[in-house]
């Protein structure tokens, strides 16, 4: 918002919420937060599926909302799909990138890989990927000869929740090992997380394309990943807020997928016996 020219303080005020990852205390708490607003905002900006599914159930429908981070605003009843006007008060960015996009990126690292293996939890963000990668393989004839195996984590709440989980996840991998080619991390906590990619390399040898940079970039034990460009998710919300501030409409402000980069690690290639193909070499090779 400052590259935009606006400066908390003097011609921007701000007013912060901090939920957790459970709806129903985000609901409650959000409702009486808001309930003790005597002004209307000129724009409710929310980040993350739990938070901004929170808040489209108590927040009033002539308040306009932009998001960010959220896993599938299409199956979130956020938005009816990206790229045309939204019907209701949510417009903003998601945080997945098409599946589509992650399955050719597998299919040219790995021609020969037919079983993938995704564990995910049993959170609102996970299912909806999974349906996603349902749908895409039923549907998409390039990807017909492919399979997922899907296993679910219990979503746990509390301390340490995702932690829990990822000890959870671990037997999946054990079991899945040598059924699958390559497992994909899951677009929810789990998958976010950095213990994850780091459990799942640890156990299996087979490799893994991440959800995150960082999940190769940082050595945390992805071959490969298509990752959302998180800094150009935050411009385009920015540029999403302002055009409110200036008078647009929420129906004039398309959603839009986010943006996205690729990352592999050709250490990680080597062991796994992968030809990085010439096609892929123009983006980001970790050493």
């Amino acid at each position: 918002m400052e590259k935009l020219g606006y400066h908390e303080g003097r011609n921007l005020d701000i007013t912060r919420y901090s939920v957790g990852n459970a709806e129903g205390l985000a609901t409650r708490y959000l409702l009486l937060e808001l309930a003790n607003k005597r002004h209307k905002f000129d724009v409710i900006y929310t980040v993350g599926t739990v938070p901004t599914l929170a808040a489209k159930k108590i927040v009033d429908p002539s308040q306009n909302v932009v998001f960010a981070s959220v896993t599938d605003p299409i199956l979130g009843g956020l938005i009816d799909n990206y790229d045309m006007p939204p019907s209701g008060n949510f417009t903003g960015v998601g945080f997945m990138v098409k599946v589509q996009e992650r399955f050719k990126l597998i299919k040219r690292l790995m021609p020969k890989a037919k079983t993938l293996g995704l564990i995910y939890a049993d959170m609102p963000q996970g299912v909806a990927y999974r349906k996603r990668v349902e749908d895409l393989l039923a549907t998409d004839p390039n990807f017909k000869d492919m399979k997922v195996e899907f296993r679910s984590v219990p979503l746990v709440k509390g301390e340490q929740a995702t932690k829990r989980m990822i000890m959870e996840s671990r037997k999946y991998v054990e079991e899945l090992n040598d059924k699958v080619d390559a497992f994909i991390s899951p677009s929810d906590a789990l998958g976010t997380d950095e213990e994850f990619p780091q459990m799942v390399g640890q156990l299996a040898s087979k490799p893994l394309i991440g959800i995150l940079k960082n999940d190769v970039a940082n050595k945390r034990g992805a071959l490969a990943v298509i990752y959302p460009d998180l800094e150009s998710m935050g411009q385009h919300a920015a540029n999403m807020v302002n055009m409110l501030f200036q008078g647009k409409t929420i129906k004039e402000i398309y959603p839009r997928w986010t943006d996205f980069g690729i990352v592999i690690d050709q250490e990680k290639a080597k062991q796994f016996n992968i030809a990085v193909p010439t096609s892929l070499q123009n983006n980001d090779i970790i050493k």
